[in-house]
């Protein structure tokens, strides 16, 4: 095990030693209870509460802006400029700057009964049911619309929808259980037939699209021509897999490398509830109901946890850290200090230009 610091809301620090110590947070943020929340890469925050009220907070917990909003909400989208993105089910959506103020807003044929997503080159995606059903492209600096293609047939939707980093825009009929591709000029250039049920989809910095599959497996399609590059098998559970190729399979979290081969796998101690999130400075974060374990993106190594309680939402990634929101509603954020890393005799941590010595080990540092 690899002795390292942990911060919690950049403050206090904690020397750790042994497998998953825990840890109390040198101090927490409050927010509403029951509240969907969503993440700047900075650690603010715009959370929405059932009523509509949308208040967003600088990192710190100090209050930024509060609005009202009216209609059936979608959970907010934040884009790496701190614009908030917001769906009505009626068929609205809205947009606003980092302070609150309104950017665009657009009325969309149909209702959103899924809710919508944020993809490369400007995108924001949905899917009206509209008659039959419309997949949307907007774009997300003015709500233009790019495209909106009819759904042919009658189509069983059952999401996800998912976006790739070119501006690819992904999802699931369920009626013939094909995956479908739509680029960002509206052309549909493949599908891809991959069985009755699909957990999230993600798709790596390069665009490949990973497609965790009822049975147990991920597939990995190629982006252009959504060939399939590999498939791997964790488990028999639906699998859970983030953009940097970690998978989460009931108590199992491994990596994967760009061929579907295991980089490490490690068994945590109990079942885990939350798919896993990973930083730019190389930390993965997931949640069973109660706690939050943190390991290293590149070796696996387990790091620290932290047991705020039950009820606790999915851990949000930040650029360095993530977020957790307890069953109250407190705000706790969790960063992983490598500058604070001790030199043990088993093993060492030190950072070289460009490569991250990890026990005599060179891994490539993962840029931000």
């Amino acid at each position: 095990m690899l002795p390292i610091c942990a911060s919690f809301q950049g403050t206090a620090r904690y020397l750790l030693g042994g497998d998953y110590p825990r840890l109390e947070p040198a101090e927490s943020h409050p927010g509403p209870a029951r509240a969907a929340l969503a993440t700047g890469p900075d650690g603010s925050t715009v959370a929405l509460e059932p009523d509509g009220t949308l208040t967003a907070r600088h990192s710190d917990g100090t209050l930024r802006w509060t609005r009202k909003l009216e209609g059936e909400l979608h959970p907010p989208l934040v884009d790496a400029e701190g614009n908030a993105y917001l769906a009505a089910r009626e068929g609205r959506v809205v947009s606003l700057d980092p302070e609150g103020n309104p950017r665009w807003e657009r009325e969309v044929r149909g209702r959103l009964s899924d809710p919508p997503i944020l993809a490369g080159n400007h995108t924001l995606g949905l899917i009206s049911r509209h008659e039959i059903g419309l997949i949307v492209n907007l774009d997300s600096r003015s709500g233009v619309s790019r495209f909106e293609r009819p759904l042919m047939g009658q189509v069983i939707i059952r999401g996800p929808l998912g976006g790739g980093p070119e501006g690819n825009l992904y999802f699931f009929n369920g009626n013939d259980h094909v995956l479908h591709c739509y680029e960002p000029d509206g052309k549909s250039p493949w599908r891809y037939p991959v069985g009755d049920y699909l957990g999230k989809l993600a798709t790596s910095p390069e665009g490949t699209v990973f497609v965790p599959r009822m049975f147990g497996d991920v597939l990995a399609l190629d982006p252009k021509s959504g060939k399939k590059l590999w498939s791997h098998r964790p488990g028999s559970v639906t699998p859970q897999i983030n953009p940097e190729g970690v998978v989460r399979s009931g108590e199992t979290v491994l990596r994967l490398d760009a061929d579907g081969q295991p980089v490490w796998s490690r068994r945590l101690p109990e079942k885990l509830e939350t798919p896993p999130v990973s930083d730019a400075s190389g930390a993965t974060f997931l949640a069973s109901e109660s706690t939050v374990y943190a390991l290293t993106t590149e070796a696996g190594q387990p790091q620290a946890s932290f047991r705020p309680g039950s009820g606790l939402a999915p851990p949000l990634a930040l650029e360095e850290g993530a977020l957790v929101a307890d069953e109250s509603g407190n705000l706790h954020r969790l960063t992983l200090t490598p500058s604070c890393l001790a030199e043990t005799p088993s093993a060492r941590v030190v950072s070289e230009g460009e490569r991250v010595l990890v026990g005599g080990v060179a891994l490539p540092r993962r840029k931000a």
